[in-house]
């Protein structure tokens, strides 16, 4: 990436990359601050600099997912589950590096979590719901385009999105679900597009 950009060639245009763009752009706004191409300790502050943004991003997951496991039970419930995250290997060797499945982690959390709050607005007819529902999308079309990896949870979302249609217990008429449907994928086409 660094010396992609310092050769000022675009990714799809210049040269083929198999992750999609959004990264790459948020990392390539701090080159202007570091001279990557002629001093070696600039090259090393902007891979620190970097990596601390990494590091927020993992504290971010683990909020989530204290946030989401406290949403979906109870606050026990998501203290374990960012205690047993926080304890496992992979994450902590894969959160903390440079990559475009960090921040994927971060905003697929967010979009699951906002997923939840909106559903369950939705279905006791409070307001927010589908507004939380729009927001869930969005945070899924940018993980979206960050990298392509997000379509491994494809079918997950598929299966949610078909329980908020078929599942006779919510007592929701069917056009309010379509509704809410169509608000969760508008809110994931506005990024991809």
């Amino acid at each position: 990436l660094v010396l992609v950009r310092l050769a000022g060639l675009l990714p799809y245009i210049d040269y083929f990359d198999h992750h999609t763009p959004w990264f790459h752009f948020f990392l390539a706004q701090f080159f202007d601050f570091y001279d990557v191409e002629r001093l070696p300790e600039d090259a090393l502050g902007f891979t620190f600099m970097a990596r601390r943004l990494m590091w927020l991003a993992a504290g971010a997951i683990l909020g989530l997912t204290f946030l989401l496991g406290r949403s979906w039970r109870d606050t026990r419930t998501g203290l374990v589950a960012a205690l047993l995250l926080g304890n496992t290997a992979f994450f902590l060797t894969k959160s903390f590096e440079i990559r475009p499945a960090v921040p994927t982690a971060v905003l697929l959390l967010l979009s699951v979590w906002l997923l939840l709050l909106g559903t369950r607005r939705a279905v006791a007819d409070e307001r927010g719901g589908p507004a939380r529902l729009l927001a869930s999308g969005l945070a899924l079309g940018a993980a979206t385009m960050i990298t392509q990896k997000v379509a491994f949870v494809g079918p997950g979302y598929a299966a949610i999105v078909f329980w908020l249609l078929l599942d006779r217990r919510l007592e929701l008429p069917c056009a309010t679900r379509f509704g809410l449907v169509s608000v969760l994928f508008a809110g994931f086409a506005l990024p991809v597009v």
